[in-house]
């Protein structure tokens, strides 16, 4: 089912994020991603909008590993609304040594929140997150039991899908899984 149809209105601003993964010959990962933004109509203070309407374009690349460590970050900035906006390109490198998991978004902003980093850039970071699980999980076979937490898969209750209480997870890991009403009264 597509969205409803909208009322009259004016299109005013375009964000896109592009993020991709690659595996690297020596073992590590490249994680990339791109964030930018694109306003039709010059608006507000926009004294450095390029004519085509684009006033973003960042790009991100983390290197990290198997276990989810970064191992280098590097950020170039396209385009940007001011020029002193790509000063704050080498505080990016501040994310190596961080792995990513829990926590990694709010120990990534205590290094390059604020003042430090770019707000659009730190924006796009839980996306490139959650983007480098999806592309080393399933190669790293977390979708198998892990030794932690029972010898249940990883990706348990991650979401409705993974629900204990799931088709899908009676399906895959029937051993695991649980009836809805069974998993209220352990609720």
């Amino acid at each position: 089912m597509a969205l409803s149809p909208p009322v009259k209105r004016v299109h005013r601003h375009t964000r896109a994020i592009d993020i991709r993964g690659y595996e690297r010959e020596d073992g590590l990962w490249d994680m990339e991603g791109t964030i930018s933004d694109h306003k039709p109509t010059a608006y507000g203070v926009m004294e450095e909008r390029r004519e085509d309407g684009m006033v973003h374009t960042m790009h991100l690349r983390l290197t990290v590993d198997t276990d989810f460590l970064i191992h280098a970050a590097e950020l170039h900035s396209e385009v940007t609304p001011h020029r002193m906006c790509t000063e704050v390109e080498p505080n990016f490198g501040a994310l190596a040594g961080l792995r990513i998991g829990p926590g990694f978004n709010r120990k990534a902003r205590e290094r390059i929140g604020g003042t430090a980093g770019c707000t659009h850039v730190v924006e796009l970071l839980p996306q490139m997150a959650t983007a480098t699980m999806q592309t080393i999980w399933p190669i790293r076979n977390y979708m198998a039991p892990s030794d932690k937490d029972g010898g249940k898969p990883g990706v348990l209750n991650t979401c409705h899908t993974w629900s204990e209480s799931s088709p899908v997870v009676a399906r895959q890991y029937p051993e695991f899984y649980r009836p809805a009403d069974a998993e209220a009264e352990h609720g």
